[in-house]
């Protein structure tokens, strides 16, 4: 199969998925339009030695992603990685990322997987209303028999549940395992909580 070359990508609002058939090097390609662009594929990405994370568009990390040289998130600028719709066991999505350098958060910059974790509902700390939220690694607050704990206090690497309130489907927090062999300097904020629905999800 013909693998596609990105020099020139405007996402303009919407969102463009990198896979296997779609070669991607970010020295060299002219990306803006402040849409997602979703890296699903590894083996098509070129990273250059010194890389960042501009606010021209949102950079989704949604498989495992290992890169040498230092990465910067700069001001306004956003990683994350996309929505688990599926309410199953698994996590579809999560950040993933090995840097073999430093790793810089500028002041307003962000990782943030905010309300990005399992769907309304679903999780092994699933809430079931307004009345029993949903748990992660402490329990959620309950009139009654609370939801299930999972997963580590100190070292969560797992999404946190959602619930489905009387405003809707609340999902939770995602995931971010980072693993940074130079040094982390973090001006701005890692983000994994949930942002809708009076935060009755996890």
């Amino acid at each position: 199969q013909k693998k596609v070359l990105i020099a020139l990508l405007a996402i303009n609002g919407g969102m463009f998925a990198v896979i296997t058939n779609t070669m991607l090097d970010f020295a060299t390609a002219n990306i803006g339009g402040g849409g997602e662009l979703k890296i699903r594929a590894t083996n098509v990405v070129s990273f250059p030695p010194s890389f960042t994370v501009t606010n021209a568009y949102r950079l989704c990390l949604d498989t495992d992603v290992s890169a040498a040289g230092n990465w910067t998130i700069m001001t306004n600028a956003v990683l994350t990685h996309s929505p688990n719709f599926y309410g199953g066991p698994n996590q579809e999505r999560r950040i993933s990322l090995a840097i073999a350098g430093n790793l810089t958060i500028a002041l307003g910059g962000a990782i943030d997987v905010s309300d990005r974790g399992y769907a309304g509902s679903s999780g092994p700390g699933a809430g079931t209303g307004d009345s029993v939220n949903a748990s992660h690694g402490g329990r959620g607050a309950s009139s009654s028999t609370p939801s299930a704990t999972y997963g580590s206090v100190r070292q969560p690497t797992t999404h946190g549940s959602g619930n489905t309130t009387g405003t809707g489907a609340n999902p939770g927090g995602g995931s971010v395992v980072l693993s940074v062999t130079g040094n982390t300097a973090i001006d701005g904020d890692i983000r994994a909580t949930s942002t809708v629905g009076g935060r009755r999800a996890a």
